[in-house]
């Protein structure tokens, strides 16, 4: 897609059938290819991150009652910087509420994504996707 297509201009709809009621999950979308694929020194770019996602909404494709921890942010990638990824992920909380959540504070380059997925015990991913964004 280019970067302004209408689609990307909103957060997307995510739907996990598999999402269990009772449990809680996490979303993040992440940009791996900033400024390029070639020279990813800014990367990763934190897009999104939604956290407390009831496993119940999820199942039926609404997230609202999760808390959103890092607003979406609409891929941007620079011109003549070629496809950029754009990965979205879902991880199974340990718990349906995370723990001494810390707010993001600061700049959405360079995230330590590892370093969140640690803290918070979110363990494996349980579902992905992807899409391709150019300028």
């Amino acid at each position: 897609m280019h970067k302004t297509a209408p689609p990307l201009a909103t957060a997307p709809t995510v739907t996990l059938g598999s999402a269990q009621a009772g449990k809680g999950y996490t979303l993040m979308m992440i940009d791996p290819d900033a400024p390029s694929r070639a020279e990813p020194r800014a990367a990763p770019i934190r897009h999104w991150v939604v956290i407390d996602i009831p496993g119940a909404g999820l199942a039926k494709g609404d997230i609202s009652g999760g808390t959103v921890a890092s607003p979406y942010h609409q891929p941007g990638p620079p011109a003549g910087s070629g496809y950029h990824r754009y990965g979205q992920f879902v991880f199974e909380q340990p718990t349906p509420k995370l723990a001494d959540f810390t707010p993001f504070k600061g700049s959405i380059a360079l995230w330590n994504y590892s370093s969140f997925i640690g803290q918070y015990k979110l363990g494996e991913k349980v579902a992905s996707n992807y899409l391709l964004a150019e300028a």
